[in-house]
């Protein structure tokens, strides 16, 4: 059984979060399951969430109090509602992704020391040569070289229950 309590809270059941002005939520369906991503353009990431968190989310108005957010999160989604921690960890998240706003200033050195680590993490990135290897195992042989060499009869090419016929 998971504890609803968090023995963190104290630390941020004061603050009063809302998400920046250039942030941006959109509602889909994966697999038959509604999420959440959140957009920010700013940096063009994006963030899944759980329709629970989005809940907690959509009460961030900058006048709340986490605490509030919480207390009416679990009146509202009942057993559904997320704990003190889930809460800690979407803040955390929200946090780190500099989407989430608060009454406390912001430490400029750590948004600084996280936006050099995102465009380190960018510049791999684009160093990173893409090879899409399909066309040249399409051109390396024809749909009928592949079916003759994979038709042979097992005992002289090694496969021994794969067929693939052509339509």
């Amino acid at each position: 059984m998971r504890s609803i309590f968090s023995a963190s809270w104290y630390r941020v059941s004061a603050l009063t979060p809302r998400l920046r002005s250039h942030a941006q939520i959109h509602r889909h369906r994966y697999r038959g399951e509604t999420w959440y991503v959140l957009q920010d353009p700013s940096s063009d990431r994006f963030h899944r969430f759980s329709p629970a968190a989005y809940f907690v989310i959509g009460l961030m108005d900058g006048r709340r109090s986490v605490q509030e957010l919480w207390d009416v999160a679990c009146a509202r989604l009942g057993d559904d509602a997320p704990t003190q921690d889930e809460v800690i960890q979407l803040l955390s998240q929200l946090h780190r992704a500099d989407v989430l706003q608060s009454d406390i200033p912001p430490d400029v050195t750590e948004m600084e020391q996280r936006r050099g680590q995102r465009q380190r993490q960018h510049a791999r990135r684009r160093r990173v040569a893409h090879f899409d290897p399909s066309p040249s195992v399409t051109y390396s042989y024809s749909t009928r070289e592949i079916c003759a060499i994979v038709s042979r009869r097992p005992e002289t090419s090694g496969f021994h229950s794969l067929r693939i016929t052509t339509m």
